[in-house]
C-alpha cells in the first residue's frame, strides 16, 4: 500500500486468511505460521499500513474467523483485537455473522 497517501482511505474491509484452515501455498506467508501466536503477530504487523492509510474518521472492517487446534478454541480474533489496541487501534463494535445454513468446511486441518 506504499503507493497510497496517509489517511487517504475512508473504508477498508478485508478478509484475511484464516489461521491453520486451509493450505493457502506451499511457502510460508499468512495463515501458515506454526502457531496461532505467531498468525497473530503477523497479521497485526500486516495491517499496520491499513492503520496509516484510513482516515481518522474512516471505518475498518476486519473478517476473521476462529480456528480449533488439539480440540482447543484459539481464540484468534479476539487476540488480534487486544494486538491492534496495543497499535492505537479503537475498537467500536464487534459484529457476529451467525451462519443459518453455513456450507460444510472444506478443511481437513
Amino acid at each position: 500500500m506504499s503507493e497510497l497517501e496517509d489517511k487517504e482511505v475512508q473504508t477498508i474491509f478485508t478478509s484475511p486468511p484464516y489461521w491453520n484452515k486451509r493450505k493457502y501455498s506451499e511457502e510460508e506467508g499468512l495463515g501458515n505460521e506454526k502457531s496461532s501466536e505467531e498468525f497473530v503477530l503477523n497479521l497485526s504487523e500486516h495491517l499496520r499500513d491499513c492503520k496509516r492509510v484510513l482516515n481518522d474518521r474512516g471505518s475498518f472492517f476486519l473478517n476473521l474467523g476462529d480456528t480449533f487446534y488439539n480440540g482447543n478454541l484459539q481464540n484468534v480474533p479476539h487476540r488480534v483485537v487486544l494486538k491492534l489496541q496495543e497499535q492505537g487501534w479503537i475498537l467500536r463494535n464487534t459484529i457476529i455473522w451467525s451462519k443459518t445454513n453455513p456450507k460444510p468446511s472444506s478443511s481437513n486441518l
